[in-house]
């Protein structure tokens, strides 16, 4: 048996006096969370060349084009700045024995930092789901699928491509050494 934890804020939306500074920690919230509320960050979608004829009309044909094109994908999700969670596979003796330690794959989705998600296409194609890796290693591992920013939440100004874990202003210093 594995146990999914689903949308665990890992940080603080990075929005206003966050958006170009460490990530702070996610204001405490009370009650059950049950782990339904948790967009994707926001992503990049915009008309390029359509490279699927008519089909292009559809969002299908559309989505292929760009993808074609190396173009951004639109996402099928909600997507929101307040997209920083995580999503936690465990096994089941972990649960049951919490002092049993195991190895933890982190998975970071590919996109080019200019999209994806931790859950883009699930429930159709469950990409970055960790119940396979579970399974093989015999429940003997975690595994941890996480969001991050992309696209102009990430990319604006470019040098914060070149340093994504600094500050903008640390990003600025480093690059003037």
């Amino acid at each position: 048996m594995i146990y999914v934890f689903k949308n665990i804020h890992f940080a603080a939306p990075p929005v206003g006096d966050l958006r170009w500074a460490k990530p702070a920690p996610p204001a405490p919230k009370s009650g059950i969370q049950d782990g339904s509320y948790g967009p994707i960050c926001i992503q990049a979608p915009f008309k390029g060349p359509q490279l699927t004829g008519p089909s292009a009309n559809s969002p299908f044909g559309q989505g292929l084009s760009q993808f074609l094109a190396g173009i951004p994908v639109p996402s099928l999700k909600p997507a929101s700045e307040d997209c920083l969670f995580l999503k936690v596979y465990v096994p089941k003796k972990a649960i049951e024995n919490p002092s049993l330690k195991f190895p933890v794959i982190s998975w970071f989705y590919g996109g080019a930092y200019i999209f994806g998600a931790k859950d883009q296409a699930e429930p159709v194609l469950p990409f970055y789901n960790g119940t396979g890796l579970l399974q093989q290693s015999g429940g003997n591992v975690m595994f941890v699928a996480s969001n991050y920013r992309v696209s102009l939440c990430l990319t604006s100004p470019s040098t914060v491509l070149l340093f994504p874990l600094l500050s903008f202003s640390e990003a600025k210093a480093a690059q003037a050494t």
